[in-house]
């Protein structure tokens, strides 16, 4: 049997500075990276040698997510633009509000 696990990225800097989602590039902020560290421990713990593979977005905020938890997975990560979030066009980048 396969089991698929989806991960959304941990926080990133547009989560705390206002500013939109989607295509927005951001990276991880210092809590975000603790969020990804605690999530590789947990899956470490509950997958033990389970052969598997890590598909991220392209996206910093993904790629660093998938990259922490690799550190302590030690697996292959694919990386893809087809992943991505919505692209939120001209949006990208700017305040919420």
């Amino acid at each position: 049997m396969r089991v698929l696990v989806v991960i959304r990225h941990a926080e990133a800097e547009h989560h705390v500075n206002g500013l939109t989602g989607g295509w927005t590039d951001s990276k991880l902020t210092a809590n975000g990276i603790v969020q990804a560290k605690l999530l590789a421990e947990l899956l470490h713990e509950e997958m033990g040698a389970v052969s598997a593979k890590i598909i991220s977005s392209d996206l910093l905020k993904a790629k660093q997510t998938a990259e922490i938890i690799n550190e302590k997975l030690e697996l292959n990560i694919e990386y893809l633009s087809e992943l991505r979030e919505l692209n939120n066009g001209i949006a990208c980048g700017m305040t919420e509000k």
